[in-house]
Formats: C-alpha cells, sequence, structure tokens
C-alpha cells in the first residue's frame, strides 16, 4: 500500500523537464506519448490536491478539542442589595474535553487510510489516463497508415489508367475498360479524401490528450510492431483497482474503530475562580462532568460500520472476479490479433502482392484481362487494410491488458516531498 502514497506534484514536474524543449521532429513513440501524457494532465494534477487534501484531514484529526473559557455574573442589575454590580458574584472558569476510549487514535489511523484511498485512486486515474493516451495513439497511427495506404492506392489507380488508357488508344482494349479505370480512381480519390479527414481528427484528438498544438509522425515502426504475447506470467495482482478495495476495507475497519471510540463517554473538567463583592471573598471551584450514555451509546452507527466491512469485502470479491475476467477477455482479443498478424503477414499479403503483380505484368502484356487487374488490386488493398486493422487490434487489447495488470506502474512520479 505505501508504494502508492503519496504522488506529488515534484515528480510531475521533473518528468515533465526533457519535453520542454524537445525538437518535436522525430516520430512519436507510444513511450513518449504516455510521458507527454502524464506530464499534461489536468485531471491528473486534480487528483493530486485531492492527496494533499487528505493530508490536511490527517492533520486535523490529531488536533485535541479547544479548552472554553466562562464569565458568568450573578446578582447583578437587580432590585435592593442586587443593585448594580455591588453585590455581585462573578465566576470565572475554564473546561477542557478528555477524549476517552481512543478516539484520537482512531480519528487519525481513519484519516491516514483516507490518504491510502486517495493515492490509490490516484495510481488508478494515473492508469487510466495511459490507457487512454496509448489508444489515442494507437488510433492516430492506424488513421495515419489508412491515409498512406489510400494515398498509394489512388497513385496505383491511377497508373492502373494510365495503362489502360494506352491500351485503348491502341485498340487492344475496349473503352469501357478505360471506363471502369476512372471510376476506380475516382474512388480512391474518395477513400483517400475520407482518409485524410479521418487522420486530421485522430491526430487532432492525439495532441489535445497531449496538451499539444502540433505533433510529429507518428512511429510506423512502432505501430508495425508486435511482440508475441506471454498471457501466463500476467497477472491483475499490481492493478491498483484491487489495492483500492483492499484501501477500502482498512478504511471501513478503522471506522468501525472510530464508531466503538466513539461510544466511549468523555470527560470535561473543570476549574474556575469565584468573585463575591458584596462579602469581598474569592473562592476556586472544581468540577467533572460525564455523560451518562443511557439511551445513545452509539450502537446504530457502530452497526452499520460493521456492514460496511462486510460490504467492502464483498465487493472485493466481485472486482477480482470481474478483473479477472477482463483481463481473460483482453489476452484472448490480443492473442488473436496477434495470430491474425502472423497469418497476414506470413502467407496472405504476400501471396496478394504477388498476385497483383502478376496480374498487372499480364495485362502489360496482354495475357490478362483488365478485370483481372482489378480484382487483384482490391485484393491486395483490403488485405493490407485488414494489416492494419489487425495491428489496431493488438494494440487497444495490450493497453487494456497493461491496464489490468498494471504494467506502467513505474511511470508514475513518486516525491518523498508529499509523504504524511
Amino acid at each position: 500500500m505505501q508504494r502508492f502514497i503519496p504522488v506529488l506534484c515534484a515528480g510531475l514536474v521533473a518528468l515533465a523537464a526533457p519535453f520542454a524543449h524537445a525538437e518535436t521532429t522525430a516520430p512519436l513513440t507510444p513511450d513518449a506519448a504516455l510521458h507527454k501524457a502524464l506530464a499534461y494532465s489536468p485531471a491528473l494534477k486534480a487528483q493530486r490536491e485531492n492527496i494533499l487534501g487528505t493530508h490536511g484531514e490527517r492533520l486535523q484529526s490529531g488536533l485535541a478539542p479547544n479548552p472554553e473559557f466562562s464569565l458568568e455574573a450573578e446578582n447583578i442589575l437587580g432590585n435592593g442589595s442586587a443593585n448594580g454590580v455591588k453585590g455581585a458574584e462573578i465566576t470565572l472558569g475554564i473546561a477542557q474535553t478528555l477524549e476517552m476510549g481512543g478516539k484520537r487514535g482512531a480519528r487519525i489511523s481513519a484519516a491516514e487510510r483516507q490518504t491510502d484511498i486517495a493515492a490509490v485512486e490516484y495510481a488508478a486515474g494515473a492508469l487510466d489516463l495511459l490507457q487512454a493516451a496509448a489508444n489515442t495513439w494507437t488510433e492516430a497511427a492506424a488513421a495515419e497508415e489508412e491515409l498512406r495506404l489510400a494515398q498509394s492506392q489512388e497513385k496505383l489507380a491511377r497508373d492502373v489508367l494510365g495503362n489502360v488508357s494506352k491500351r485503348v488508344a491502341a485498340a487492344a482494349e475496349s473503352a469501357i475498360q478505360k471506363s471502369k479505370a476512372d471510376v476506380a480512381l475516382a474512388a480512391a480519390r474518395a477513400a483517400a479524401a475520407k482518409a485524410e479527414r479521418k487522420q486530421a481528427a485522430a491526430t487532432a484528438a492525439l495532441a489535445a490528450r497531449l496538451g499539444e498544438e502540433t505533433l510529429p509522425a507518428l512511429d510506423t515502426a512502432a505501430f508495425f510492431a508486435a511482440a508475441a504475447p506471454d498471457s501466463q506470467s500476467e497477472t491483475i495482482a499490481q492493478n491498483p483497482d484491487v489495492s483500492l478495495i483492499e484501501a477500502g476495507i482498512a478504511f471501513a475497519r478503522a471506522n468501525l474503530a472510530l464508531e466503538r471510540a466513539n461510544a466511549v463517554p468523555d470527560i470535561t473538567l473543570e476549574a474556575g475562580v469565584r468573585d463575591s463583592r458584596d462579602a469581598d471573598e474569592q473562592s476556586f471551584l472544581a468540577g467533572v462532568s460525564i455523560p451518562f450514555p443511557a439511551f445513545n451509546r452509539n450502537q446504530g452507527a457502530i452497526r452499520k460500520a460493521g456492514h460496511d466491512i462486510a460490504k467492502a469485502e464483498h465487493e472485493k470479491s466481485a472486482m477480482l472476479d470481474a478483473l479477472n475476467a477482463a483481463l481473460q477477455l483482453a489476452q484472448s482479443e490480443r492473442d488473436a490479433a496477434h495470430a491474425e498478424i502472423a497469418i497476414l503477414e506470413g502467407d496472405i499479403l504476400p501471396a496478394a502482392e504477388k498476385a497483383f503483380a502478376q496480374a498487372r505484368s499480364g495485362y502489360q502484356s496482354g495475357k490478362f484481362a483488365y478485370l483481372e487487374v482489378l480484382d487483384a488490386q482490391r485484393t491486395l488493398f483490403d488485405v493490407k487494410t485488414q494489416r492494419i486493422a489487425a495491428f489496431r487490434d493488438y494494440h487497444l487489447a495490450t493497453a487494456a491488458v497493461d491496464r489490468l495488470t498494471g504494467r506502467h506502474m513505474n511511470l508514475i512520479p513518486v516525491s518523498a516531498a508529499e509523504k504524511k
């Protein structure tokens, strides 16, 4: 638990420093995007303030009750001997409540558990941010690759149209084939324009996520990289959501101890001096008061606190089941995407490229009809599109696995200056 407490501003500033004046000409890698997102995030800064707020609650919980001063005046402003203040009896007193039953220690313990919760919430929020940043980078990278593919498809359609036009002019092909090539080029242009709009929107979303006005090109090599999964070694043990539930149980137990302590009556000690004007006498007063718990023994709050512990323990069981199920699903999606990538790059894509090259060469030599070229061209485009989608799915699933396993906990800055 202590490894999460606490995460502070100094760490964020140090993390942001390397990027403050860095050149943005180099391709933006996923790791660089994660660091930028952590350094910029206003949401994380708000959660940091929440941690600092709980430090204030911890300070307040350890303070003793203030003493009470009192001043009483009797037999004043009346009739006869009580006229004016000549017969007044003036009492100056002080009272101090002594907390019994370990209330102060119980309050401190409960406040410390609140700090634990705030720190783990910060860690969970940071991992949520990292997953979102990774997903945004992936979407932007996929959109950039789709744009490149659409632009290459447009160029390819233009080249094919040139070849068809030459054959039509030489009366080696019917005019309808040129019309088909014109349609194919128009469709490719529309697809490229659509991909350009999508890429601009995805890049803008990533820039906003990182707090940047403009971004460099994304790292293509990183997008088209898919490490072999190792599902056996991945668990939710480092997931801060688990620690958050455990911190909630600890707080519920501390709250039960506090409610039990609140059931113990406090003692109030009183002392004072009385001045009797008419007799010109002074005397000391002393007293003690203890509430008698005849009716209110805080039994309702104690009962509720006991049920809160049971509720938190049941929630932990439910959370563990949900997290394990989510991890298995994310691993399954990642493994399936990785397997699809292996098949696409090992077999399908080379075969599609070879088929298109053969169809194009055969068409130029008059061996194949234009329909064969068009079909091979579409097949190759579809395979390349499927490859991009497979890598996109792989990275999205990997980000989900990383979040569920707490893989990037080491990226979250921690500063000793923020400790209690």
